[in-house]
């Protein structure tokens, strides 16, 4: 009798042991909550319709990240009269990062987003990968596209069209016609067309600048002459109008009613060095960014640097990317595998025609980049009012003064320190 009962306490109070410790293992697991939705503003300048792009995709990241976006759109006006930014991601014209960077607005972007397979970083086109990103050497920003300048004919062209500038010249038409330029600073960036074509390679970079006193050069000789050029044109008969050439961008809208070409070689270059102009050897035609593209960048003044480091990435990845870059009109496509889609960039006409030579010129290795000064904008607008009041060689004189008025504005430490920066020069 006994040993039943002996063998029942054993039993109950091994039981007792074993729930004991369940209890204790239980309260001794730590509770996990769930993580906390991490919410980003994201600050779009001059671009509602890519706004409108990453809203309809806001809800593919809450299921990807499990955090929130928030879109926020603002004037480029607004933007560079802003103290500070209040936002975790910024979108901006590419020609405003040496801007951003003097202004201590961005962080440059991390490693693990250019080692991650969502960014695809060899994918990206080697303008674009190698220049357009990089400023000081470091990597500031991603891409949604950059679009170099371009010829636009219009009206009853040529079989064979000019081949160089100064075949441009020769011909009896007017330089402009009534389509409406996709572009700002139409004649500013036909000088710089023009003026980049005429001088070598390996001057090209500190054209319009001294780096060592960030002195205004407008009065160089390749400059003059391309004014010339331009006011030659300017002066013919439009009643004798065949066709005409104009500047300008490859075109986003749907109506295409003109033929794109590259940009023009010139016949001869200055030689600053030798202090003459040469036969140029250089056949092909120069190419030109700057003047529209788009970049994405974490601000220094987000809280949440891990999570924004993690959006950069999958907004210009391949398939997201694609579908907000061609919301833009201020892009292209920037990846090699996004070529063979170029009809959704481009109007179908147009995308036929120039998709090839496009991407070999945003695949060169020495294109010409806008200087990205703080003001760079104003400096533009500066010479392009003055080809517009006076194109004669006074309006060179009157537009370096005042290139050099906006240079002390700014500071004109300052400004040698980013434009050393821009050309990848020791401060």
């Amino acid at each position: 009798m006994l040993r039943p009962l002996l063998l029942a306490l054993i039993c109950l109070t091994a039981e007792g042991c074993r729930e004991q410790a369940k209890l204790s293992t239980e309260s001794e697991v730590p509770s996990i909550n769930p993580r906390a939705a991490v919410k980003l503003t994201i600050l779009l300048v001059d671009d509602p319709e890519l706004a409108k792009g990453i809203e309809l995709l806001s809800g593919e990241w809450s299921e990807r990240s499990g955090g929130e976006l928030t879109i926020e759109s603002i004037s480029k006006e607004d933007f560079l009269a802003a103290e500070h930014l209040n936002a975790d991601v910024v979108i901006y014209p590419s020609r405003l990062l040496g801007t951003l960077v003097m202004r201590d607005w961005l962080r440059p972007v991390r490693q693990s987003v250019l080692d991650s397979s969502d960014l695809a970083y060899s994918d990206i086109l080697p303008v674009i990968r190698d220049q357009t990103m990089r400023y000081g050497g470091e990597v500031w920003g991603v891409p949604l596209g950059e679009m170099p300048l371009c010829l636009g004919w219009t009206g009853d062209t040529q079989a064979k069209l000019p081949a160089t500038w100064e075949q441009l010249a020769e011909l009896p038409f007017p330089r402009r016609s009534e389509f409406k330029l996709a572009i700002e600073f139409p004649l500013a960036a036909e000088l710089i067309a023009r003026a980049v074509a005429a001088t070598p390679r390996g001057n090209r970079a500190a054209l319009f600048f001294d780096p060592e006193t960030m002195d205004a050069r407008l009065n160089q000789p390749q400059i003059v002459r391309a004014l010339e050029q331009m006011r030659g044109v300017i002066t013919k008969d439009a009643s004798k109008e065949k066709f005409a050439a104009n500047v300008t961008l490859p075109p986003r809208g749907k109506q295409f009613n003109y033929q794109l070409t590259p940009l023009l070689p010139a016949d001869e270059t200055f030689d600053l060095s030798l202090n003459r102009w040469e036969k140029s050897t250089i056949a092909a035609p120069p190419v030109i960014c700057g003047f529209s593209g788009r970049l994405v960048s974490v601000t220094r003044s987000t809280r949440n640097a891990a999570s924004a480091f993690k959006l950069l990435p999958w907004l210009v990845s391949g398939n997201t990317g694609s579908q907000l870059s061609q919301r833009s009109k201020s892009t292209l496509w920037f990846r090699t595998s996004q070529v063979s889609q170029a009809v959704k960039w481009l109007p179908a006409k147009s995308a036929a025609e120039n998709a090839d030579w496009l991407t070999r010129a945003l695949s060169t290795r020495d294109a010409y980049l806008l200087p990205r000064l703080p003001g760079i904008d104003d400096y533009l607008a500066t010479l392009d009012k003055a080809l517009a009041d006076a194109p004669s060689a006074e309006a060179l004189t009157v537009a370096e003064k005042k290139w050099d008025t906006l240079t002390e504005s700014q500071g004109r430490v300052q400004q040698l320190k980013a434009f050393r920066l821009h050309l990848g020069l020791p401060e």
